[in-house]
């Protein structure tokens, strides 16, 4: 007789972490419940991309990962995320490959995304660490 043996868990984002007042922590605040539900996201999304169903459409149209936009999937998954969280991508050419806020983003580079030509060497720079604000314009 064969057997396998194997575990797993529930992959599930913790409930976003609200504002002072138990307000909706805003997404364009530097307050600390910003920061934390930034990383727990960001860690959620970049989690499910290392699993088999993970893929950089479901992080442009899943509210499980802040898709709050017209073309977002419906769906009964649990944590979603207060409006103005989302992920957004960009591969080492600078090209969008998801955009949780726009997903009419992907595929343009980020030189045409930006109002500063700059900020794609910012976004490469930072990307070695594990967290880091960086503060943009978009050229729209």
């Amino acid at each position: 007789t064969a057997y396998r043996v194997g575990s797993g868990i529930v992959h599930a984002p913790a409930a976003a972490v609200s504002a002072p007042f138990c307000e909706t922590c805003p997404g364009d605040s530097v307050l600390p419940c910003t920061l934390i539900n930034v990383l727990s996201l960001l860690s959620h999304a970049k989690t499910d991309l290392l699993t088999t169903d993970g893929s950089w459409e479901a992080v442009s149209y899943d509210p499980w990962f802040g898709a709050h936009h017209a073309d977002a999937w419906v769906n009964d998954k649990v944590g979603t995320w207060p409006e103005g969280f989302h992920v957004i991508a960009f591969d080492y050419n600078g090209t969008c490959v998801a955009d949780g806020g726009n997903p009419a983003n992907i595929g343009v580079n980020a030189s045409d995304l930006f109002s500063d030509p700059q900020t794609h060497n910012e976004i490469i720079r930072l990307s070695d660490y594990l967290s880091h604000w960086l503060t943009y314009t978009t050229a729209s």
